[in-house]
């Protein structure tokens, strides 16, 4: 199997654990839902609200044109650890994101600090494993295409990675009330 099979499948199954994760929770605690939000309200919440739009579309995007227009690039020998390392830090995106909310909502039933500091660390490993998918994809050469699939790949990238480390991991964290 390719290495791009391999990252569809890993976002096919790591997308749905993550949105169905969130479904779950919501479903099941509808009266954490308000909780959830760590304290964001207000106008903030609206500007998180669109970046969380933005950062889907963001994502979409570089999965896009890594698995259609580049693919040879972002997966080829010229790739930092081969195109591995892109497979490697998709999945420890996916999986801590998938974490977060049960995580969160065990910490809101339960007050368990365990559960406290999964959430704070999926949040961290999810917006580091994004700065590294950045970092790998910006130095990686597509020299088989033009530089607009590697802006938009990049740009895309950057949306997700600023709202997974800003809004997520530094301010929801800060001003979650435990």
């Amino acid at each position: 199997m390719s290495q791009t099979n391999i990252f569809v499948f890993i976002n096919i199954f790591g997308g749905i654990a993550v949105l169905g994760s969130y479904i779950v929770c919501l479903m099941m605690f509808p009266e954490q839902r308000e909780p959830l939000w760590g304290g964001v309200v207000g106008t903030t919440r609206n500007v998180v609200v669109t970046f969380m739009l933005l950062a889907a579309a963001g994502y979409l995007t570089f999965l896009y044109i890594s698995i259609f227009n580049v693919s040879a690039d972002v997966f080829s020998s010229k790739s930092p650890l081969n195109g591995n390392l892109i497979l490697i830090l998709t999945i420890s995106f996916l999986i801590s994101s998938t974490i977060w909310m049960p995580a969160s909502v065990a910490f809101l039933e339960t007050s368990n600090s365990l559960f406290w500091y999964l959430s704070v660390a999926s949040l961290w490993i999810a917006a580091l494993s994004l700065v590294g998918l950045l970092i790998s994809v910006t130095t990686t050469d597509f020299s088989t295409t033009s530089n607009i699939p590697k802006i938009l790949s990049v740009g895309g990238l950057a949306i997700i990675t600023f709202h997974c480390l800003v809004f997520d991991a530094i301010m929801w964290v800060s001003r979650f009330p435990n």
